[in-house]
């Protein structure tokens, strides 16, 4: 007997997963990084290597440097995408209050301009 799924949740439920993976990864990020700096992985590049002129170990802590911030700005931005679409897909259904809205130059003790 075949089972019928009902493929309306699926894109949300999808979509609740994606953001629980993105979570999941800018936890590690910071784990994974303090494991690569630990000194089995450290001296296994700091030995009289040279490259471009460069000692081997220094091109693997800025190496390494400038590939965290490039992952971290690239999960940053994928966390920022995933929340926006979160908030947007609620619609109007949350509880929050909508910001009043202000007369354009009419704060803090300035008066509007009279016509003459």
């Amino acid at each position: 007997m075949t089972e019928v799924r009902d493929t309306a949740d699926e894109p949300h439920r999808a979509h609740r997963h994606s953001g629980r993976r993105l979570r999941d990864v800018a936890t590690v990020l910071p784990l994974a990084l303090l494991l690569l700096v630990l000194p089995p992985y450290i001296r296994i590049f700091d030995q009289e290597s040279w490259l471009g002129g460069v000692p081997l170990l220094l091109v693997y802590i800025f190496g390494l440097w400038a590939l965290i911030i490039l992952a971290s700005g690239l999960l940053s931005r994928s966390l920022v995408r995933h929340e926006m679409t979160d908030t947007q897909g609620e619609g109007e259904e949350t509880d929050r209050p909508k910001p009043a809205k202000r007369n354009a130059g009419h704060g803090r003790g300035e008066r509007p301009e009279r016509e003459a």
